[in-house]
């Protein structure tokens, strides 16, 4: 009866850094993109006057862009 033996190299985890991300955001992309999202994406709810009034998340995106502005604006964000 004949026996097969392999040996094998000890396998050695390398260590792989995973890359770095960037905290910079482009800015006006941001801001363009929300603008987007509030023109295409959400609807405005109106009222029985016809006045329009933006829903919680069309607020919520207003605030996000006056943020992102006010960083902008102090050289937070690039």
């Amino acid at each position: 009866m004949a026996f097969n033996f392999f040996i094998r190299k000890k396998d050695t985890p390398e260590v792989v850094e995973p890359p770095k991300k960037k905290n910079l955001v482009d800015a006006d992309l941001l801001l363009r993109k929300i603008e987007l999202m509030y023109g295409n994406s959400y609807s405005v709810a109106k009222h029985k006057t016809g006045k329009g009034e933006p829903r919680g998340y069309c607020r919520a995106l207003r605030d996000i862009q006056e943020m992102i502005r006010d960083m902008k604006d102090t050289e937070v964000v690039g």
